[in-house]
């Protein structure tokens, strides 16, 4: 008999995708898992995301509650149906609730409120984080957060960063390490195999300006001038879609679901992540890194963010200074040579092995039981390390 009852809410749980960490979890032997997700959620590639039983992704988890959100497509303000969510409260006992959020937001609020009041005000409580920009602006709001999070048990965070910027707002609670995580099964692949006369160069996402596109095509365009057998393959969405349909050498494959991702990677030999840092944006982790090289496939990135991060726990020293045109050039171009040296192919086994350890589904939740079954007090960096 399961001996554990978790209970996930979040925005993100709409997509199929993100609900397969929480179906591993309730493989496990000991755990019983229940989601609460909204009935439909807008996305940065598609405006309608509406929710539907998986039957591979949600086999396994006991019940899926799919409420009705106030304030939709709002990150930091919607609330799900506060009478729904509390029946569920009152119904039905946990020993731990998790809640992707962030520290400032209503639903993180509600459903403190909630939990407070209900027979589970006794279980564990921990929150997902991903906001990594230390927002001035809203520095006011640091005293609503730290009342917002102080029945919090610790916040799990996808990078360092996010850390730093817990402990900026004065936050005291605990932050362990909770990354972003693949489905070994589905990104895993052959020994791959370079072509050095056909070079394909990979880039799946939002179109946008903080993406960093427009530098990719232009190191692409100059690239491919000196080397005729050079080729980009690019799948998403965004407001630069139009630029991309008058370059030589460019494939554009519009919006790919996510389940189909990994058929990109098996198309391309080198993927480019030139994310740029905005004022309202960096790179938070970048699960495309992972299911790149989870498939065998190289990845230059810039240093936004938690790339650099994700790069070197890899074991990959590809990080190149994002907005530099003369950097992505020389990184790419090294990992060109080394394809055409032939030892690439080790390189990106070494680095699929760091993947495996670390960021499978499986990796992940083996991380999460620890942190629930062994609970500390210590820190971000010294979880990554453990």
């Amino acid at each position: 008999m399961k001996s554990r009852k978790v209970l996930v809410i979040g925005h993100p749980l709409v997509v199929d995708a993100n609900r397969q960490l929480w179906n591993t979890l309730a493989k496990h032997p000991s755990y019983q898992v229940d989601l609460i997700v909204p009935k439909s959620w807008p996305s940065n590639l598609l405006k309608k995301n509406d929710f539907q039983f998986n039957k591979e992704t949600d086999q396994d988890l006991n019940k899926i509650y799919s409420l009705r959100t106030v304030f939709k497509g709002s990150g930091s303000f919607f609330f799900f149906n506060p009478i729904k969510i509390a029946q569920i409260f009152w119904w039905n006992r946990y020993d731990v609730v998790l809640l992707t959020q962030e520290t400032w937001s209503l639903s993180l609020f509600f459903i403190h409120l909630l939990k407070f009041l209900s027979p589970n005000n006794k279980a564990l409580f921990y929150l997902t984080v991903c906001q990594n920009i230390k927002k001035k602006k809203l520095y006011f709001l640091r005293f609503f957060e730290r009342f917002n999070t102080w029945a919090l048990d610790s916040i799990l965070c996808c990078c360092s960063e996010i850390e730093q910027v817990i402990r900026w707002k004065g936050i005291k609670k605990e932050c362990r390490y909770f990354p972003f995580s693949y489905d070994d099964q589905l990104y895993r692949s052959k020994a791959p195999k370079f072509d050095s006369k056909k070079i394909v160069l990979g880039y799946m996402g939002r179109l946008s300006e903080e993406k960093g596109i427009s530098l990719l095509l232009k190191v692409f365009t100059k690239m491919k001038g000196e080397n005729e057998n050079l080729s980009l393959l690019i799948a998403g969405a965004g407001p630069l879609e139009a630029s991309l349909q008058e370059i030589d050498g460019v494939t554009f494959l519009g919006a790919l679901p996510h389940q189909l991702a990994h058929t990109f990677y098996n198309q391309i030999d080198i993927f480019v992540l030139p994310s740029q840092t905005r004022s309202f944006w960096k790179e938070q982790f970048g699960r495309v890194i992972i299911e790149a090289v989870a498939s065998g496939c190289p990845v230059v990135g810039s240093s936004s963010g938690a790339i650099p991060e994700v790069l070197s726990m890899l074991g990959l020293e590809t990080t190149f200074q994002e907005d530099s045109e003369e950097e992505l050039t020389k990184k790419l171009q090294q990992v060109i040579d080394q394809i055409e040296e032939g030892v690439i192919v080790d390189f990106m086994e070494k680095a699929r092995q760091k993947a495996t350890e670390l960021y499978t589904h499986e990796g992940v939740v083996q991380r999460l039981i620890e942190y629930i079954e062994k609970p500390g007090q210590y820190g971000l960096i010294e979880s990554k390390e453990s």
